[in-house]
């Protein structure tokens, strides 16, 4: 039993010793973040914040550790000879990071855009999903620059639309993925209609009720038998059974029969539901040139 509760509470200084500074919750009459050295509780978030001049380490981000701009320097001293790539700045006596790279808390790191590069040499190659760009590496597409690594954007957490970079991606459920239409192919996204397929499942595994179309040269995705393309999504035919609205063509209901079809206002036209009052103007305005023709006769 003894042993038991040692072992409990040990696990649980594990845990807290592990968890981020900046996500340890804190009171502004509380010593929370007294055991984070360099550290006080920020009022306003109520969270623990690393001092002025420090920040969350690079490894687990539990401790406070003292930047490099934070870092006093003498003109003359060693003091920042154990940061790489950076040197004492004499009008502020603190130490900097060379040009072409960026201090990111008590390091100096060569961002991918900062990365020097020749056409035919390989200094990208470090870089996963970078390649050089001119005299720069650069991420490939469907990747994006985080400091000095190329990151997928792609199933990456998000608050909004405009956190996924990637053309034709939306952030649904917190989540960077490929608007509806749209599948993911080598990190971006492509219209999945169209695409060059080999078998079924090259399209099926991009979006749902599709075919490979072997009588096309190449094969092509295409709609499965009974759907039909809706604004490059295959959605069910008219006639054909649903679970809900949405499984049916623009302007469709999915029936009590389970069974789609247009609703009132709209009529079959080609397999879509047209506006009945689209065809109520084009007769109007046919009886109208008509009226005219014979009223110019007369004249």
């Amino acid at each position: 039993m003894e042993f038991t509760a040692i072992l409990i509470f040990g696990m649980m200084i594990h845990v807290c010793s592990t968890a981020k500074v900046s996500e340890t919750t804190c009171t502004t009459s509380g010593s929370e973040c007294n055991k984070i050295q360099n550290s006080a509780c920020d009022k306003t978030a109520l969270k623990c914040k690393c001092s002025d001049s420090y920040g969350e380490d690079l490894t687990n981000g539990n401790t406070c550790v003292k930047t490099v701009s934070g870092t006093t320097c003498t003109a003359q001293g060693s003091e920042c000879s154990q940061i790489a790539k950076s040197a004492c700045d004499a009008s502020s006596l603190k130490c900097k990071c060379f040009a072409n790279t960026t201090e990111h808390v008590n390091k100096c790191i060569a961002a991918v855009s900062q990365t020097k590069c020749t056409s035919n040499g390989n200094e990208c190659s470090s870089l996963a999903h970078s390649a050089c760009d001119g005299k720069k590496c650069k991420c490939e597409a469907g990747y994006k620059e985080q400091m000095n690594t190329c990151v997928k954007v792609l199933s990456a957490t998000c608050s909004e639309d405009s956190v996924c970079s990637v053309a034709n991606s939306i952030c649904l459920s917190k989540a960077c993925t490929c608007a509806a239409g749209y599948g993911e192919i080598n990190a971006v996204c492509k219209k999945v209609l169209g695409h060059a397929c080999s078998t079924a499942t090259d399209c099926t595994n991009l979006m749902a009720s599709t075919t490979c179309q072997t009588s096309s040269t190449p094969s092509v995705c295409a709609c499965a038998s009974n759907f039909i393309n809706d604004n490059n999504v295959c959605k069910a035919e008219l006639g054909q059974t649903c679970s809900k609205a949405s499984d049916c063509v623009t302007n469709a209901k999915c029936g009590t029969d389970k069974i789609c079809s247009c609703k009132s206002g709209y009529s079959d036209m080609s397999g879509m539901c047209g506006s009945n009052s689209a065809g109520s103007a084009t007769v109007t305005i046919t009886t109208f040139i008509a009226a005219m023709v014979v009223v110019k006769r007369w004249l």
